[in-house]
């Protein structure tokens, strides 16, 4: 999940508070490569969700054959092509550049929102109070998930079921007094 992208519009009433009676143009950046039948399930919960935003779905794709380019397409998704050999941070920012957003969410293929409401959760918190920049939601594994996958996303911070703050980043817990 990320903050404001470059192309925001101001704050709103001066506060730093970004109106919220104004939809919220959001974009969802999703990389893939052969995601299957499976990538349906994801679309129809970017479709469901809950909040008042204005959605774009930006998807780069890595060469998929099966069926993958025509379900984005079918959806409304803007489909790019990613050019080169594949690379998680630099795949995802080819992806934002095409992002009209104020805000962009990045998802991967094959994981599934647990609720309807899960956009208004990453999304309210910059909504509502200036001093936050990002979120980042909870990762639970799937029940066909290899066990390699549960151990790494058991492990994960974001695993915890209670929430987690970090900040302010000029904090004293959080700058190198070394």
């Amino acid at each position: 999940m990320g903050c404001a992208l470059s192309r925001s519009r101001p704050p709103a009433h001066g506060g730093g508070i970004i109106d919220v009676m104004t939809p919220t143009r959001v974009s969802i950046v999703i990389p893939t490569r052969n995601a299957g039948s499976s990538l349906e399930h994801l679309l129809a919960a970017i479709a469901s969700e809950e909040g008042e935003f204005e959605k774009e779905v930006v998807a780069i794709d890595s060469g998929s054959t099966d069926g993958t380019l025509e379900r984005l397409r079918q959806s409304g998704a803007t489909v790019l092509s990613a050019s080169g050999t594949f690379n998680h941070g630099g795949t995802r920012n080819v992806a934002l550049a095409h992002a009209g957003g104020e805000f962009a969410v990045l998802l991967v293929q094959d994981a599934l929102p647990l609720s309807r409401g899960w956009l208004p959760a990453l999304i309210g918190p910059m909504l509502t109070d200036p001093l936050v920049a990002g979120t980042f939601a909870r990762q639970v594994p799937s029940a066909q998930a290899s066990r390699v996958t549960a151990h790494y996303l058991r492990q994960w911070i974001a695993a915890e079921p209670q929430p987690r703050s970090v900040g302010p980043l000029d904090s004293p817990e959080l700058s190198s007094s070394s």
